[in-house]
C-alpha cells in the first residue's frame, strides 16, 4: 500500500508527472522505483508446515552451528555461513572440505526468495539447499542416512517433539550408517526405508529453514525513503537513486527483492584455470529430478512451479541475486571475482556512468541493508 501511495503521488498541481522524492525521473521511472519497497516479512512457506514455529526455528538455530552433522565433524552451516561475516564466507569462492567454484550468498533474507535457491536454481524451497550443502562432497561431505543416525544419537527426542519420533535406526542393515543415493549401500535399501530417511532429511531441512527465516532483515533506509522519509539517504544516496533507475539498474535489479528473480549470461571472466560456468543449462536437470522439491513427496503442501525448458540463452546464465544487504557481503557475482562495489558496478552498469555516479551507486547500495535480525538469532546459540 505504501508503494502504490508513492505511485499515486506522480502528478503535481500543473499535471506534470513528477517524482516526490526524485525530481530527476519521469513518472514511469517513479512508478518503478516505488516498486522497490521491499515486503515487511518473507512470503509464507506453504511447503513447510513448521517453517514459523519456534520451536522449530530453535533446534535449526542449534543444527546450523553442530559439526557432528558433517563427514569430518569439522564443517557446519556456518562454516560458510558465518554471523561473523554477516552470514557468508567473505571469500572468492566457498571452501568446505574442497574449494568449489561457486560465490557463497549470504543466508540473511534468503526466506524472502519463494523459488530459485543456489546460483543455477537447480532448488525451489529453501529447506533444500541444507540437505543439499550436507551431502555434496565439496561442502560438508555427509550423507542422509549418517545424518539420521547422527539426529538419532544426540536429538532423538528434540526431533520427536516436532516431527514425531524417528525411524528405529538399530538394524544397520536395514539402515546402513552412511549413505546416499547413488551408494551401494543406500540403493539396496527397501523403498520404504528410503522414504524414512528422505523425510528425516526433509524435516532437518525443514528445521533450517525455520532458522533462516529469522534471519530476514527490518526495513531499510532505502525502504524509509520509499515511505516518503526524505532524510533516510544522503545527498549522494539520493543522487544514486536516480542514476539507478535512469541507468537501468533497475531492469535487473527491480521489484521488492531488487531482483528479477532471472538468469542471465554477464560474461564474468572465470578465475584462471576455472571452466566457465555452465550456469541455467546445468542447473535445470538437477532442478527437475530434485525430490525435495515443492511439488515433490515431502513438500507439506505440494505447490506446482514450472520449470521451462532449457533454451541456449541458459548456458552460463545464473541468477539475479537481490542487492539487498549487498554491500554486507562480498566479493561479488557469482565466482567472487570483484572484491568491491564499485569494480562489479563498472563491469556491467547498463549505461555509460560517470566516477560520481559509481560513487553514488556504491552509497546507495549501503541503503539496501536492512535492519539486522534480533537476538537470539544473530549470533552463535548458548547451548552447542
Amino acid at each position: 500500500m505504501k508503494a502504490l501511495a508513492f505511485a499515486l503521488a506522480l502528478v503535481g498541481c500543473a499535471g506534470d508527472p513528477v517524482c516526490p522524492l526524485a525530481p530527476g525521473l519521469d513518472a514511469a521511472q517513479c512508478a518503478t522505483l516505488a516498486a522497490m519497497r521491499g515486503a515487511d516479512a518473507p512470503p509464507p512457506s506453504p511447503t513447510n508446515a513448521r517453517a514459523d514455529d519456534l520451536a522449530t526455528a530453535t533446534l535449526g538455530f542449534l543444527w546450523f552451528f553442530d559439526a557432528s552433522f558433517s563427514r569430518d565433524h569439522d564443517l557446519h552451516c556456518a562454516s560458510c555461513h558465518a554471523v561473523e561475516r554477516k552470514f557468508g564466507d567473505g571469500v572468492p569462492v566457498a571452501i568446505g572440505l574442497a574449494t568449489g567454484t561457486r560465490n557463497t550468498p549470504s543466508v540473511l533474507d534468503a526466506a524472502r526468495r519463494d523459488h530459485g535457491f543456489f546460483w543455477d536454481g537447480r532448488a525451489d524451497v529453501l529447506w533444500a539447499p541444507p540437505i543439499l550443502a550436507l551431502e555434496n562432497p565439496l561442502e560438508m561431505g555427509s550423507t542422509r542416512l549418517a545424518l539420521a543416525h547422527r539426529l538419532a544419537d544426540r536429538y532423538a527426542d528434540r526431533y520427536a517433539a516436532i516431527f514425531g519420533p524417528l525411524p528405529d535406526l538399530a538394524d544397520t542393515v536395514r539402515f546402513p550408517d552412511i549413505g546416499k543415493p547413488g551408494d551401494p549401500a543406500w540403493d539396496a535399501m527397501a523403498p520404504a526405508d528410503q522414504d524414512a530417511i528422505n523425510r528425516v532429511a526433509a524435516n532437518f531441512g525443514k528445521a533450517l529453514e525455520a532458522y533462516m527465516r529469522k534471519l530476514a532483515t527490518g526495513p531499510s533506509p532505502f525502504d524509509r525513503f520509499l515511505d516518503g522519509d526524505a532524510t533516510a539517504l544522503t545527498d549522494a544516496q539520493r543522487h544514486g537513486v536516480e542514476v539507478f533507475v535512469s541507468a537501468g539498474c533497475a531492469t535487473c535489479h527491480g521489484g521488492p527483492l531488487l531482483s528479477d528473480g532471472g538468469y542471465h549470461d554477464l560474461g564474468v571472466p572465470a578465475w584462471d584455470g576455472v571452466a566457465d560456468d555452465p550456469g541455467r543449462a546445468a542447473g535445470i536437470a538437477l532442478e527437475r529430478a530434485q525430490i525435495f522439491a515443492p511439488d515433490g513427496p515431502y513438500a507439506d503442501a505440494p505447490v506446482t512451479i514450472a520449470i521451462a525448458a532449457p533454451t541456449p540463452e541458459d548456458a552460463g546464465a545464473l541468477r539475479t541475486p537481490s542487492l539487498r544487504n549487498v554491500s554486507l557481503t562480498g566479493p561479488y557475482m557469482h565466482n567472487g571475482r570483484f572484491a568491491t562495489l564499485a569494480e562489479a558496478i563498472e563491469f556491467h552498469a547498463p549505461a555509460p556512468l560517470t566516477a560520481d555516479d559509481t560513487a553514488a551507486l556504491v552509497e546507495l547500495m549501503a541503503a539496501f541493508d536492512g535492519r539486522y535480525p534480533g537476538a537470539p538469532w544473530r549470533t552463535w546459540p548458548d547451548t552447542p
